[in-house]
């Protein structure tokens, strides 16, 4: 039986392409796995945010993720399919994002993008050999605009 805690221990120690097999080897077998893989943090958008040590580090999105979600963003998104349909496509949201902003305050990179309504998933920068996803949920139009609006200031700046 594999625990959460040989799972984290797995996440942060095996290079990612053993960790990928080892996901597909349990998803094969059977195996409730626990996480799922999503891409990499892309050099370019890690350069542009200003997180280089990070870059190509694997992004992996824990299934207790959607029961965050659920208990938290049910509102924002209205039904549990609207809540599914995002996990099902955050592999494409973290690889196409249609913008993307670091949140100093939070230390996480915020991944927008527009998937018939506007979406955010939230990752969490942290030591280790991986990072993962906190949450994701639908902002209102003023959120992005005011990152958005934050960034040129803060390029303004320096």
């Amino acid at each position: 039986m594999v625990t959460d805690e040989m799972l984290e221990v797995m996440s942060n120690q095996l290079p990612i392409s053993l960790l990928v097999i080892v996901g597909f080897i349990f998803w094969k077998g059977g195996y409730n796995i626990k996480y799922k893989y999503l891409g990499i943090l892309k050099p370019d958008v890690a350069k542009k945010l200003g997180l280089l040590e990070h870059k190509n580090k694997p992004i992996l999105v824990y299934n207790d993720r959607i029961e965050h979600v659920i208990n938290h963003h049910s509102e924002d998104f209205g039904t549990k399919d609207k809540i599914m349909f995002v996990y099902n496509n955050l592999s494409n949201i973290i690889k196409n994002p249609d913008y993307t902003f670091y949140n100093l305050k939070n230390n996480s990179i915020e991944y927008y993008k527009n998937i018939n309504f506007d979406i955010c998933v939230v990752v969490r920068i942290a030591p280790g050999k991986i990072l993962k996803v906190r949450s994701w949920f639908p902002p209102n139009r003023g959120k992005i605009n005011n990152r958005i609006k934050q960034e040129k200031r803060e390029k303004e700046v320096v």
